[in-house]
């Protein structure tokens, strides 16, 4: 008889990854990176939105990890930015991208009318991230079909893929240290990791705790270091050294539980820490690892915590 199907196959949203393409992708950022930091003081106009954008939008660890590089850290997103865009652009997999328009004059509501025009193929979140007077700000979900004619629309509108650098929680590397320390003590109860899902995930994939078993699949034996340049481009040495390698080892994901948000628009992720083993780097590349996923579009950790049933 044959074998009943994995997750991974139940989900049929996740699709593997073209390996050689998107290691020789990363090895040219990573020389582009090099020359970027070494350049004059010539910055590169950004091609979505600045950093500072990003950040009078959402509260995440971008600007600590961009804190480090020089012009504080623009080139490196500019660069990380070009690395999406073009990893996106070959697949028909849909990806979250912050979508803005700053028409001046015109209300949240029209500007987000007229964004939802120009992108007829996309899914919008319900509600805009940021709405003020000089700009109106909203998540969607798009493949790289939908958004390849980005170059011929308005210069008041502007497209950004959500970067995994962009997924994390403010103070979130700090965070877990004081939270997990190195691993050998154990003696907490669960730590929990809650994953936002982009517009549409949970409708589309029908159960979130399918998708986030789908997720563990996916992740288990992964090599994980360029998911850590994506992230923490500042800090993933140190979690490297932390870790030893780039792979988390079978006994992480033996601790690992899954369970749906509300409505399914989030999954969480139960961290059982009462052995010893789970350290603050290898919560940080499990981070790192969801971050990069398509489906996700932000990632917290809670404390220490006791969870029934």
């Amino acid at each position: 008889a044959a074998s009943s199907p994995t997750r991974t196959e139940q989900h049929n949203i996740m699709q593997q990854q073209s390996t050689p393409k998107y290691l020789i992708a990363f090895l040219g950022l990573l020389l582009t990176l090099k020359m970027a930091a070494s350049s004059p003081p010539g910055v590169q106009v950004p091609i979505g939105l600045t950093p500072m954008e990003f950040d009078a939008i959402k509260f995440s660890s971008c600007t600590t990890e961009l804190a480090s590089h020089p012009h504080d850290g623009l080139d490196v997103w500019n660069e990380l930015t070009q690395f999406v865009f073009a990893k996106i652009s070959g697949t028909s997999i849909p990806h979250p991208f912050i979508l803005c328009n700053r028409t001046p004059g015109m209300s949240g509501n029209k500007r987000t009318k007229a964004m939802k025009s120009a992108f007829e193929g996309a899914v919008f979140s319900e509600f805009p991230m940021y709405n003020h007077g000089d700009m109106t700000c909203i998540l969607i979900r798009a493949s790289g079909d939908t958004i390849r004619g980005v170059t011929a629309t308005s210069g008041d509108v502007k497209i950004q893929p959500l970067m995994p650098v962009m997924k994390t929680g403010k103070g979130i590397v700090e965070a877990c240290k004081k939270r997990f320390g190195d691993g050998s003590g154990g003696g907490g109860a669960s730590a929990r990791i809650n994953a936002m899902l982009g517009p549409g995930v949970a409708t589309e994939a029908g159960s979130a705790d399918v998708l986030g078993g789908a997720i563990l699949d996916k992740l288990k034996g992964s090599t994980l270091g360029v998911a850590l340049r994506e992230t923490f481009p500042s800090s993933q040495r140190e979690i490297l050294e932390g870790l030893g390698e780039e792979k988390l080892d079978e006994s992480f994901f033996q601790r690992v539980s899954v369970s749906s948000g509300y409505k399914g628009e989030s999954i969480s992720f139960d961290i059982q820490t009462n052995t010893p083993g789970v350290s603050w780097s290898k919560v940080l590349t499990f981070l790192a690892g969801l971050a990069t996923q398509p489906e996700i579009t932000s990632v917290e950790v809670q404390g220490e915590m006791n969870f029934q049933g």
